[in-house]
């Protein structure tokens, strides 16, 4: 099988890279990321998460505010916030349960306490997943909401455009929508009602999560086949590390249980194949590997993560590329830290 991995990657193979992706704001998130790669400097992320504009848009206002700001959230965001914004001189973490008095050398003290002496602070809001209690509480205790900016609300923007915001993705699509580790389908959903394509094949190994798919494709009227098996390069079993949080389940060496895998060449055979989209937390390059054929014969658009391995930047747009010329290259970046940076690949005219 042609492949290039990263032990025999050359200058050559990034300057091909390089000259595939479609604009300048591609190449960025690609140097960006290279460079972190090598370095581990936290200011090549800094400059990454500022790559998308809506982010960017909103880290402009917080280094702009006058006077004291506060994190709402003491958690792993809130702890994030302080790595983004390394100049800001933060007045204290408010938190609904503090477990310690300090994080990161600020001070952390209690939502109720906070509100009781309220003193016309900015309030950040560093959580997706509780945002909307913290906002309530927040504004019923008498916080104006023009002092309240939510890390939590770009979170969930980001989430719903991711995979579908690129400007020359084709408005026209027709054929199977394939989402490789569909966690709830919502992103299967979400391509239905942008581009009103009813038919998909959802990939999902986890039984829970696979009845929630069921309910949610069902739910939308969306035509739907469910693979509850891995994606990888050729079948068989593997160990498979179920965590408790569905999204970060995975293929490993280390994995608790075994789940079976199959490749996408053997589920798509004779299907006309209209976009793929892959999130399996660093399993991307093995299923791509198990996709030449579709990529060759059907040349689907593609949207690969590129992030869970410090490798994945360079490996799989080689590999793709290796499978097929007749693609351009764009990157995105989704995250206000390091994840959700996407490969697309776009079939050319």
């Amino acid at each position: 099988m042609n492949k290039t991995k990263a032990s025999n990657m050359t200058f050559a193979n990034l300057q091909e890279i390089y000259m595939a992706l479609g604009d300048e704001l591609s190449r960025q998130i690609f140097e960006y990321r290279i460079l972190y790669s090598i370095s581990k400097d936290k200011e090549y992320i800094r400059k990454l998460v500022r790559t998308n504009s809506h982010i960017n848009a909103v880290f402009e206002k917080i280094e702009g505010l006058k006077g004291d700001l506060v994190i709402y959230g003491a958690g792993e965001w809130g702890k994030t916030l302080i790595d983004l914004f390394p100049n800001i001189k933060w007045k204290c973490f408010i938190d609904a349960r503090p477990q310690n008095d300090t994080v990161a050398g600020i001070p952390v003290i209690s939502v109720d306490d906070f509100l009781s002496s309220y003193n016309n602070e900015w309030v950040i809001i560093s959580s997706r997943k509780y945002r909307h209690e913290m906002e309530e509480k927040a504004y019923k205790g008498g916080i104006p909401k023009d002092k309240v900016i939510s890390i939590g609300m770009l979170l969930e923007s980001l989430m719903q455009s991711q995979y579908f915001d690129l400007e020359c993705l084709p408005a026209n699509q027709s054929g199977i929508f394939v989402d490789v580790g569909a966690m709830d389908a919502q992103t299967s959903v979400n391509y239905s009602n942008k581009f009103g394509v009813k038919n998909v094949v959802v990939f999902e190994p986890n039984i829970e999560m696979a009845r929630i798919c069921r309910e949610n494709l069902s739910s939308h009227g969306i035509n739907y086949e469910i693979i509850q098996k891995g994606a990888w390069s050729e079948e068989g079993k593997l160990n498979f590390t179920a965590e408790k949080k569905p999204h970060l389940s995975h293929i490993s060496m280390e994995g608790n249980q075994t789940v079976e895998v199959t490749t996408l060449d053997k589920v798509l055979e004779g299907r006309e194949t209209a976009f793929i989209k892959m999130d399996i937390e660093g399993s991307e390059y093995e299923a791509l590997r198990g996709t030449e054929k579709t990529i060759q014969g059907r040349k689907p658009i593609l949207a690969i993560s590129v992030y869970h391995k410090i490798e994945d930047i360079y490996e799989i747009p080689m590999l793709i590329l290796s499978f097929c010329k007749d693609y351009v290259l764009y990157l995105r970046h989704y995250n206000i830290w390091a994840a959700e940076t996407v490969l697309y690949a776009i079939p050319r005219l």
